[in-house]
């Protein structure tokens, strides 16, 4: 009942496009991430407890992808939720076909009749998000207006390039992904789990933004929030947070940053608990348009000292 009441006030609430970061706002579709890529860097995840963004359900579904043992997921956006469990049922029950054809093709962009073998398989609140676009064909619901916009890394995600990835991912998803509502600074108090890996997209990018020093905004979020998490949900021996993606990024300038900032926590005067904390980049192929310039995550490792 309470998921019907929030989505149905969720859904009445005044939305802009090209501003989803809020609890009633518009919902991404897919990701604009590689992260198929920086997972596959970060080393093994098979066998691993993951805590992520739901966002659009890509960061759940190429973690499982990568044989992450168990997913949980978190959103400031409530209605993403529906997002991820509307995939998670098509990719379950659906063919890529249809899949491909619901999202990607003009003509039969949403078509109801694509996912009616499933209609009943989807939460109550899942059908009132989904019967609210048909009412209105409310393109102000998603926040590139369709699948097709250029925004997304459509190329870089794994199930979308590789049908026997996505009937792989049929066979292994659970029917449901835990999800709870909640913005990045209220995790630990939301979340009791420890988990090995923490996805968290580029939430950085809109906290603290009254702080012009890049080195300074990094250490103020890693002492404000990423701490908090750590202490709490973090495996404390090899556990990786991953945060702060950038596109199109000068990796070399960026790195030169990164070092810097783990001189500095090393040498700390404040630097005095049990876990050791080093912040370090990955960097990975970005769009096809400017190869020379990748996308870059910043992660963080907790390792007992």
């Amino acid at each position: 009942m309470m998921d019907i009441i929030k989505t149905h006030f969720a859904l009445n609430k005044k939305r802009v496009k090209g501003q989803p970061f809020n609890w009633a706002g518009p919902v991404f579709l897919f990701t604009n991430e590689n992260i198929a890529d920086y997972l596959k860097k970060l080393g093994n995840v098979s066998g691993k407890d993951v805590l992520t963004v739901a966002a659009s359900g890509d960061h759940a579904f190429e973690s499982f992808l990568c044989g992450a043992k168990h997913v949980d997921t978190f959103d400031i956006n409530y209605l993403q939720k529906h997002v991820m469990e509307l995939k998670t049922k098509m990719i379950k029950n659906l063919s890529y076909h249809d899949f491909m054809r619901f999202f990607f093709s003009h003509k039969k962009f949403f078509d109801r009749e694509i996912i009616r073998p499933i209609w009943n398989k989807l939460s109550p609140g899942t059908r009132m998000f989904l019967k609210k676009y048909y009412e209105r064909k409310d393109q102000v619901m998603f926040v590139y207006g369709s699948s097709q916009d250029s925004y997304y890394n459509l190329d870089k995600i794994s199930y979308i390039n590789d049908e026997k990835a996505y009937e792989h991912l049929g066979k292994i998803l659970p029917d449901k992904i835990r999800f709870k509502h909640t913005d990045i600074s209220n995790i630990s108090n939301k979340f009791d789990g420890v988990y090995d890996i923490i996805l968290m997209s580029n939430i950085f990018e809109y906290m603290f933004t009254e702080i012009q020093d890049v080195p300074e905004r990094i250490m103020t979020f890693r002492d404000k929030i990423l701490m908090p998490i750590a202490d709490k949900n973090l495996n404390p021996n090899g556990g990786v947070m991953c945060f702060n993606y950038r596109w199109y990024t000068d990796n070399v300038k960026y790195r030169e940053m990164i070092d810097a900032i783990q001189r500095y926590m090393a040498q700390s005067v404040d630097n005095f608990d049990t876990h050791k904390h080093v912040i370090d980049m990955i960097d990975v192929p970005t769009s096809t348009i400017l190869k020379d310039r990748p996308d870059v995550i910043t992660t963080l490792t907790q390792k007992v000292r």
